[in-house]
């Protein structure tokens, strides 16, 4: 019974004290800003801007075929040069393609004074397969325009509506073909995301750190002798119950917001073994230091240790 009325007397003293009220409502409010706040939308898509100043029939078909294109890059237009190098810049889109002006009426003719322009960043890694698909397709689309202009510019011929039979056999069976579209081999879709909210690892630095304030108030009240009457035995039970009625609350609360957070997991497990070591720890610090003066001077650090240690532990798991 004694041991009960402690236990109540100290977890009324702590939930008086400002400090610890604020460390429970960290917790909550943590977790109300998961809860609450509107997941976001992201999405798998690779974006890949263009800019084109070719206002010639053959660049719009092939802007448009890009456009359209079913492949895992997301090809879209962009109104201006300066957009297209503000989307790449900002890591909105992984590059981008400039087609100057006259650039395709030039290539059908074999001319290579105003070529497309690439813009990527130095971290990009997909540059490389983005430039096949993006000039597989140009290719595709211009290759026609190509073999119709050298046919004028020879004395071959050919007889009938030559892109009808380029394409008859561009798109067969019965001749070499490279697609750079790949179909039915792939699936990725939009997925929802919210903010990632360290509960876990504050709630495991707020266990610790209620454990050693626990103590610290033990040593300030021992020293101002009222546990004089008390043996050495009731001295350290005393020194339990008050850090298990410190962290007891702290434990419950973060239990419950991890739970809403993780799920049952690895963190939760985390989060309970540190409330209930904390305890023992909180009484073995303050027996190895014993006066609240030199407590007080390690507390900075081994809160940073707890902060650090939190971290490490739940990163890697």
């Amino acid at each position: 019974m004694m041991i009960k009325n402690r236990f109540i007397v100290q977890t009324k003293r702590f939930f008086a004290h400002p400090l610890y009220v604020g460390m429970l409502v960290l917790l909550i409010l943590m977790t109300a800003v998961y809860v609450l706040l509107p997941a976001k939308e992201q999405s798998a898509a690779i974006r890949v801007g263009i800019y084109s100043e070719d206002t010639s029939e053959l660049a719009q078909k092939a802007v448009n075929a890009l456009l359209s294109s079913d492949s895992l890059y997301t090809f879209y237009e962009c109104p201006s040069e300066e957009d297209l190098k503000y989307d790449i810049t900002s890591g909105y889109a992984e590059c981008g393609y400039m087609i100057p002006a006259g650039c395709f009426d030039a290539y059908v003719k074999g001319l290579y004074d105003n070529p497309v322009q690439l813009f990527d960043m130095p971290k990009s890694t997909l540059t490389l397969p983005i430039n096949e698909c993006f000039f597989s397709k140009i290719f595709s689309i211009c290759a026609p325009y190509v073999g119709e202009n050298a046919l004028r510019t020879t004395s071959y011929g050919i007889e009938g509506d030559y892109k009808k039979f380029y394409e008859k056999y561009a798109g067969s069976d019965m001749v070499f073909a490279l697609d750079p579209v790949t179909k039915d081999s792939y699936h990725f879709e939009s997925g929802m995301y919210k903010l990632d909210v360290p509960v876990a690892q504050t709630a495991i630095v707020l266990l610790v750190l209620s454990g050693l304030i626990a103590q610290l108030m033990y040593l300030t009240d021992r020293e101002s002798g009222k546990y004089v009457v008390l043996s050495r035995s009731e001295q350290l039970a005393l020194k339990f119950i008050i850090s298990s009625a410190a962290v007891l609350p702290v434990l419950a609360a973060g239990l419950v917001c991890s739970v809403i957070m993780y799920g049952i997991g690895i963190k939760l497990l985390f989060v309970f073994i540190s409330g209930f070591a904390s305890i023992p720890v909180s009484v073995a610090l303050s027996g190895i230091l014993k006066r609240s003066a030199i407590f007080v001077k390690a507390l900075p650090i081994i809160v940073l240790i707890s902060i650090v240690l939190s971290f490490v532990l739940t990163l890697v798991w």
